[in-house]
């Protein structure tokens, strides 16, 4: 099984005052337009992690594991480190998936996760979507890559790693950019809000 941890401990400093992962988005938030993605796909059960008290209380309910970053200041990979500390020992690897990403549907993750089903060795492998011959996020990584993970430092994520070992990394490849946007500025956020609600009149994407 795979383990999906969600990034949600960010600052949000470029979007000013308003926390971006709150914003609203068709009804809900953000970050449980993410939530809902995650939790109707085939990955195992989500782990959040986040430092906002908000999120805590909004998210809640929704029966996922949480679990609050109180060194955020540290940057991304203290995120990623403590949700990797709480994986599961028979999970074969963890997918982390960003709050600001609200067009990474279950369909795709469903994609990613039998296309890294199907490697000859999971657990040793990257499984990364690629539009156009370019990376894209979020990735797949094996257990094996885990000791690794726990080595960054700082706001970055593990992308060093899996350019380190493209001989682990399998690409799946998309036809379409858009669903792997993220929101930074309020210019994303208008971008992303406008392309979900196109998508939802043509039933592109999971419905409420």
């Amino acid at each position: 099984m795979i383990t999906p941890i969600i990034l949600a401990a960010g600052k949000s400093s470029r979007m000013g005052e308003q926390h971006k992962l709150l914003l609203d988005f068709g009804g809900k938030t953000l970050v449980e337009r993410v939530i809902e993605n995650v939790a109707r796909s085939n990955l195992a059960t989500p782990i959040l992690v986040y430092s906002d008290p908000r999120i805590r209380d909004l998210c809640c309910s929704y029966g996922i594991s949480m679990l609050e970053n109180e060194n955020s200041d540290l940057g991304m990979s203290s995120s990623m480190k403590l949700g990797l500390s709480h994986v599961p020992l028979k999970s074969d690897g963890v997918i982390f998936v960003f709050g600001d990403m609200p067009l990474v549907s279950s369909g795709i993750l469903n994609q990613m996760l039998a296309a890294f089903e199907a490697v000859p060795d999971p657990q040793g492998s990257i499984l990364a979507p690629y539009y156009r011959g370019h990376r894209r996020l979020p990735n797949i990584y094996g257990r094996w890559f885990f000791p690794k993970i726990f080595q960054i430092k700082g706001d970055i994520g593990p992308r060093f790693i899996l350019r380190s070992h493209m001989d682990r990394v399998y690409k799946l490849d998309f036809l379409e950019e858009t669903p792997f946007f993220d929101v930074d500025c309020p210019e994303d956020y208008q971008k992303v809000l406008t392309y979900w609600r196109e998508s939802r009149k043509e039933n592109c994407y999971d419905s409420d």
